[in-house]
Order: C-alpha cells, then sequence, then structure tokens
C-alpha cells in the first residue's frame, strides 16, 4: 500500500510538469512527497526484522499463569489491571439453561444443577442498542434448542458496553438497577435494555462506552469473565463472534467433535492470516506507528469476527492481556498472545470473515460462519434458506 501511494504521487508530479500554469502548485506538491518519501523510507528501514520477535515484554508468561491458578503472586507485575467492573447479574452465566435439567432439578439453583454447565460459549459482541440484531440472532442461530438437540449444553452471551451519552446522569449500574428501571415507562434504551436483561438473561455488560474503540476491551473483559468464573468445565469451547456474522450451528458442533484431546490443549482456529504487513501511513487505516510495533511483518493471526478456542487457551489470553503491551488491533493482539505462548493458530476453511457468497452458493457450503448479516432479516432470510427450523425439529422427533 505504501508504495502505491509514492508510485501515484510520482506521477501526478509528471503530469502536472508539463502544464505550464501548475508549475507552483506541483513545486510544493513535490516538495511534500519527497519529505513524504524520505520519511516512509526511514521509517520502513527502521523497522525490525521479525525473525528476531522480542516483543515486550520477556516474561515466562507460562510460569506467570501457573503462579496466577495457584493464586500466587508472580514476580513481575502486570502491565495493567482489567478495570471494567461487570454490570449485570453474572450468578448464573456460566450455566445452560436446559429444560431437563429444570425438570430434574425443580428446587435447586444453576450452581447446584452440574448437568447445566455449559460446555459451549458464544460470546457475541454486540452494540448496546442494536435490539433487533440480538433477537434475530435468538431466534436463529442462537436458539439455543439447536445446540441441545445435537448434544451441546450451550451459552449464548452477548458483550455490550453502556451508552455513549456523555450528557446522560443515569446511574452507572444500567441493566442490574431493578428499582430505577423496572417502572420505568419510557423507551430510552437503558429502560428496554433491563427488560431485555430480563427476558433473555443473556447480556453482559461492562462500563465503557460502547463504541469502536473499546471493541478489544470487550474481549478483554470477555475472557477475564470466562476464565475467574466459567472455566469449572475442562472440555469446553469458546467462540469469540460479531454480531453481523452467521452461523451454522450444526457445522459449528460436528467440528468440535473432530477435536482430539491432544489439540484441545492449544486449540485456536478460526480465518488465519498467515502473512500481513504493518500499515506505516498515518492516514490510512490500518495505521500503527512503530513504537507501537515495530516489527516488519505481523504474527499469524486469527481475524476477529470468528474465533474459536478451547477453555484453557482463553486462560491463557486472559494472562497474556494482562502482560503484554497493548496494540490497537483485537485480533493481531490477539495473535501476538498466542505467539508468545507458543500456541499456533489453526486455519479454518469453513469461515468467511469477508464478502459472503450468494445464498445458493451457500447452501451448498459446509460453512460454519459467514460475515455480512448485519440486518435481522438477512439472518432470518438465511436461516429460512437453510431450513434450519426443519433440521432441528426432526432431531428433537429422533
Amino acid at each position: 500500500m505504501q508504495f502505491h501511494i509514492i508510485s501515484f504521487l510520482f506521477r501526478f508530479v509528471i503530469h502536472c510538469l508539463h502544464v505550464r500554469h501548475t508549475r507552483l502548485l506541483c513545486t510544493i506538491v513535490l516538495f511534500i512527497s519527497f519529505i513524504f518519501c524520505i520519511w516512509l523510507f526511514i521509517t520502513l528501514c527502521l523497522q525490525e526484522d521479525y525473525q528476531i520477535f522480542h516483543f515486550p515484554p520477556n516474561l515466562d508468561l507460562y510460569k506467570i499463569h501457573e503462579k496466577e491458578k495457584l493464586k500466587v503472586n508472580p514476580s513481575a507485575p502486570p502491565l495493567w489491571r482489567i478495570i471494567f467492573p461487570l454490570s449485570s447479574n453474572y450468578k448464573d452465566m456460566c450455566f445452560s439453561r436446559n429444560r431437563e435439567c429444570n425438570r430434574n432439578n425443580h428446587n435447586s439453583s444453576f450452581h447446584q444443577s452440574p448437568c447445566q454447565t455449559a460446555d459451549l460459549f458464544l460470546i457475541i459482541r454486540s452494540h448496546v442498542s442494536h435490539f433487533n440484531q440480538r433477537d434475530a440472532i435468538r431466534q436463529t442461530w442462537g436458539n439455543q434448542q439447536c445446540y441441545e438437540n445435537f448434544g451441546a449444553y450451550v451459552r449464548i452471551l452477548f458483550i455490550l458496553g453502556r451508552e455513549n451519552d456523555y450528557g446522560n446522569n443515569d446511574p452507572v449500574e444500567n441493566i442490574i438497577n431493578d428499582k430505577y428501571y423496572e417502572n420505568d415507562q419510557s423507551n430510552s434504551v437503558l429502560s428496554k435494555l433491563y427488560y431485555e436483561h430480563s427476558t433473555h438473561h443473556d447480556i453482559i455488560q461492562f462500563d465503557f462506552f460502547d463504541d469502536c474503540s473499546n471493541l478489544q476491551n470487550k474481549w478483554i473483559g470477555s475472557m477475564d469473565f470466562l476464565a475467574k468464573y466459567c472455566s469449572a468445565n475442562s472440555k469446553s469451547f469458546v467462540i469469540l463472534l460479531d454480531e453481523d456474522y452467521f452461523l451454522h450451528p450444526v457445522n459449528l458442533i460436528n467440528l468440535l467433535h473432530r477435536v482430539t484431546p491432544s489439540q484441545y490443549r492449544i486449540y485456536a482456529s478460526g480465518d488465519l492470516r498467515r502473512v500481513s504487513y504493518p500499515v506505516r501511513v498515518p492516514f490510512l487505516p490500518g495505521y500503527i506507528s512503530l513504537s507501537d510495533y515495530p516489527f516488519n511483518i505481523y504474527p499469524p493471526y486469527l481475524f476477529g469476527g470468528t474465533i474459536i478456542l478451547s477453555m484453557p487457551v482463553v486462560q491463557l489470553l486472559r494472562t497474556g492481556f494482562l502482560y503484554v503491551k497493548s496494540i490497537p488491533y483485537d485480533d493481531i493482539m490477539l495473535g501476538i498472545i498466542l505467539l508468545k505462548f507458543g500456541v499456533g493458530p489453526v486455519h479454518n476453511k469453513q469461515i468467511y470473515s469477508h464478502y459472503p457468497p450468494d445464498m445458493h452458493i451457500l447452501k451448498k457450503l459446509q460453512f460454519i460462519t459467514v460475515h455480512g448479516f448485519n440486518k435481522p432479516s438477512l439472518l432470518h432470510s438465511l436461516w429460512s434458506t437453510l431450513n434450519m427450523d426443519h433440521i432441528c425439529k426432526i432431531k428433537m422427533r429422533e
């Protein structure tokens, strides 16, 4: 990308020099281009070779992780601590709401019903105001019965921030402030969110603004939550998803059944970017400075829309986010942490992260997730096209 810009500037200057009345403008553009090219050349030359990758800090993360598991304070303090307070009730968030378990344990809480411990967590980044999209997910690929009919106890959690309204003096507690919201008849985002949470009990809300700058914080907060409260099941999987993806429940379950015990210990899969390069031009998307990332190549990383992890890897990532220097791109940051732990992410060709194939092509593909479904109507349309309701009902009658 950087070299395309230089080539364009060069051709532009040559063209201008042939037009007499624009020579002054050309001189200015030529001077600026010359300075820019020198700066870019120096920047590219100052990049460090990826072969000597030594992203800070230079610590034994495995040793730190083992000490944290034993509740022993590591010798090195973390670079920062996760300080996002949960603003929703999380006591039963790690347990699948299974109907059979409910029948067998009428007087038991979720914590007293081991059969309800989820073995599959769908962690979905959603915007606080996207009520219709969350409802469409619950009615389609987030329908818990579709997983249970194929033998998977699933817990679906939507990860939200709080409304980005600087003029709002509402309490920070948001959706758990029952006294404030239970009698609120307004149509505000917070009152609707309280009703949604009290109905579905599938929302975890963190105390930071819900905008693009906090997408990484949603992953960090989610992994901290899962590692602390949901890691009792030693065989569970975690799927990190964005809300504009469509997921095929049956194909996902089939994939997870094929994961061997030896693979499970360090399992991380998705749309793998094996080789990608940092953007060094400040006004281009994806720019990152040398001070944030000094190397000429990014480590292999999983594109952030769909990431499939075993619970042991989630626990490693939680430690890594505490001790590894942060960069502004969540999926690349995750790739750096996996590299420092020696975990090699696996490419999954069943995940389509970019342009969604045609609906009729999707019917023939054994896809797990596909990107581009940012409207409820699109989710319902593909769900109907794939006849997923019928698949679930057939399994229920067997």
